[in-house]
């Protein structure tokens, strides 16, 4: 394998650097180092670029690279797949545990809503204790069910389980509410019942005996963070002890902490204490999926009533995936007091499906192999021919035996190794036919008027580009004392057989000019040259006008061309009518001149019919006379060039390309006084 230059300099100055960096003396050494720096990257870009060409040059080795990449692209989708079923347990988990949460804070706000006016009629604070036990009794209350009664101008009655100390309504609770509030280092749940003579707040601590209750009802292990603390942070500062969870929230350089604190109301680090049923083994049984649950509600402070900002509620719940899909789909009675997990029967159907997937992609492996190697194969030998038809040898066939497609490229190799030797004699009559068309190319270039011609009181531009080497376009220009004459014409079909005729119709025109003879009688002048020298199919349409500067005017002989237009300095535009047939038709004849002023400041634009009747890429729709007319009317033009170039630009717009269909010759010219 060929080594690349950038790659041995990269070598040698690493090791010129290791061997500078080993000298004792501090000054070379720092060299060394300097080297060392500067030329490991390299180095190692380049070798890597190395290895990886040497590795993916061969067909074979390429395609086995391919088929691993595939291989790891199914792995990544069965790591995706269980990511995405941890995810959907884990939510399941959680919305399970936030519906039980809220069963019981909807339980508790009926409660304080039923024994308020129980509480408000008691004729003591006993009554009141004993309607509080008979309430606290009825399911689904939780035992750890607390209460405190404030009454109008008496002291505070409390019963139950206290969730905070020193526990007292605030003047906030001037409104039945349902609330999460922290007091101290305590999170709970409270419900507050105002009442003309008093007002109740029932309480239900987010903890240990609330956590039991949960466990046994969703089956998952519940942990209560309490009020954590959530606040921006740089990406690489230190984290704490305890929980934990860092989130990018898209903005550079800055993540999202959510970190536990002493007075977040939580419980200690688990010690295996749970209420929950036990747990199997493995991925399927094992409680390892965990999953944040927040509450969504803000946790308010119990002596203002207002949201504690960046301190919501958070309960971690580990649950397992055999758990959530028993709760998903249920289990079945199938006889007697026997039952079918529906969750198992899903397993076991996407088990089968996974190792079907498995082993349709192991036989696939397989095939892929020896299709690997069957391409490998006819590679060598297709570039074993290859090599041999670039030293000339072409009697070298290569032998593959076979009959899929494989075999069918060798033979077509085979073949074209047979006809190369005929193919480098064609090349050859190409390139020469290639040559004698250049050279009729610049024969016709040579034929039209030089591009610097130029007449004085006259701005020229001029556009000529043939569909193919050779076009059935041309044009003239001529200047004589005052008077400029202007031809355009355009042969019937294009390509060689049009240049011919291109070529014999302008020598024609040039001879007859040469005589004297204009207008009508040059028209039936070389109608007759053309009838007489082409066949009956050909013909020239030409437009024919003379410019007298000195009188202001011009004359207009017209064969079958389309008619020029004038374009004047208040932005009208008209085209100069005068219909005759075309030269070289059996039906010729009747051509007239007609005659128009010169006014300063005017353009006249002069084309053929390729300008007008180029298509749009993909449809038959051309560009026609109605868009040419709208862009010369879009206004005057500072000069023949730019209304040449705004013209040019219109039809390149319209039709999305840059080619010609058809030979186009477009003459704009601006008398200028």
């Amino acid at each position: 394998m060929k080594t690349t230059r950038p790659f041995r300099i990269s070598g040698l100055v690493v090791l010129g650097g290791a061997l500078l960096a080993t000298v004792p003396l501090a000054g070379v050494r720092a060299l060394g180092v300097v080297l060392l720096v500067f030329g490991i990257p390299v180095f190692a870009f380049s070798a890597t670029r190395l290895l990886l060409r040497g590795l993916l040059w061969r067909v074979g080795s390429r395609l086995a690279v391919s088929y691993l990449l595939l291989l790891s692209a199914v792995v990544f989708a069965a790591v995706f797949f269980c990511a995405g079923l941890l995810v959907v347990a884990g939510q399941l988990g959680t919305r399970r545990v936030e519906g039980a949460l809220e069963k019981r804070r909807a339980a508790l706000v009926e409660l304080a809503h039923d024994l308020a006016p129980r509480l408000e009629t008691a004729r003591d604070p006993a009554a009141r204790t004993r309607a509080f036990a008979e309430a606290a009794a009825a399911p689904p209350v939780s035992p750890e069910l607390g209460m405190v009664w404030q009454p109008n101008g008496g002291p505070v009655e409390k019963a139950g389980a206290e969730a905070a100390p020193n526990l007292v309504p605030q003047p906030w609770m001037t409104s039945h509410a349902s609330v999460i509030a922290k007091s101290g280092a305590q999170v709970f749940a409270a419900a507050v019942e105002p009442r003309p003579a008093g007002t109740l707040v029932l309480t239900l601590p987010l903890h240990s005996g609330l956590r039991r209750e949960l466990e046994r009802e969703t089956g998952n292990v519940i942990r209560f963070h309490g009020a954590v603390k959530v606040k921006e942070e740089p990406v690489m500062a230190p984290k704490g002890r305890g929980v934990h969870f860092t989130v990018d929230t898209g903005e550079k350089g800055k993540t999202t902490s959510i970190a536990g604190a002493p007075d977040s109301g939580g419980e200690q680090a688990s010690s295996g204490e749970t209420a929950a049923p036990p747990a199997g083994s493995g991925p399927w049984s094992a409680r390892w999926t965990a999953f944040p649950l927040f509450l969504s509600e803000p946790v308010l402070d119990w002596e203002t009533g207002r949201p504690l900002e960046g301190r919501p509620v958070l309960i971690l719940v580990r649950t397992s995936l055999q758990r959530e899909s028993r709760a998903l789909f249920g289990d079945l009675r199938i006889a007697g007091s026997r039952r079918l997990q529906l969750g198992r029967v899903v397993l076991a159907v996407m088990g089968a499906l996974g190792f079907a997937t498995v082993v349709v992609f192991a036989g696939a492996s397989l095939l892929a192999g020896i299709l690997v190697y069957r391409i490998a194969r006819a590679t060598r030998r297709l570039s074993t021919g290859f090599a041999e038809i670039e030293k000339g040898n072409f009697a070298h066939r290569a032998v593959l035996k076979g009959h899929d497609q494989l075999a069918a490229l060798v033979g077509s190799f085979n073949a074209m190794a047979a006809h190369l030797g005929a193919s480098v004699a064609e090349k050859a009559e190409k390139e020469a036919l290639e040559h004698e068309l250049s050279v009729a190319r610049d024969l016709q270039r040579r034929l039209l008027p030089p591009a610097d011609f130029a007449c004085p009181g006259v701005g020229i531009a001029v556009d000529f580009a043939p569909a193919a080497a050779i076009g059935g376009d041309f044009y003239d220009l001529s200047y004589s004392e005052r008077v400029l004459t202007v031809c355009v014409a355009d042969v019937s079909g294009h390509g060689l057989p049009a240049g011919l005729v291109m070529a014999a119709a302008k020598a024609s025109l040039g001879m007859l000019a040469r005589t004297g003879a204009g207008g009508v009688r040059l028209m039936e002048l070389l109608h007759e040259e053309i009838v007489r020298t082409t066949e009956r199919r050909t013909f020239v349409t030409l437009a024919h006008l003379v410019f007298d500067l000195a009188n202001g005017t011009v004359a207009f002989t017209n064969a079958g061309h389309p008619y020029p237009y004038r374009v004047g300095g208040d932005g009208t535009v008209e085209a100069l009518a005068n219909p005759a047939r075309p030269l070289g038709l059996a039906l010729s004849g009747g051509w007239h001149t007609v005659t128009a002023p010169l006014v300063p400041g005017d353009c006249w634009v002069l084309f053929s019919d390729g300008l007008v009747e180029a298509t749009r890429a993909g449809s038959d729709e051309s560009w026609g006379f109605a868009r040419l007319e709208e862009v010369l009317r879009a206004g005057q033009a500072e000069s023949a060039a730019a209304l040449k170039d705004r013209i040019l630009r219109a039809q390149r717009a319209f039709t999305d390309r840059a080619d010609t269909e058809d030979d186009r010759t477009l003459l704009v010219l601006r008398i200028e006084g």
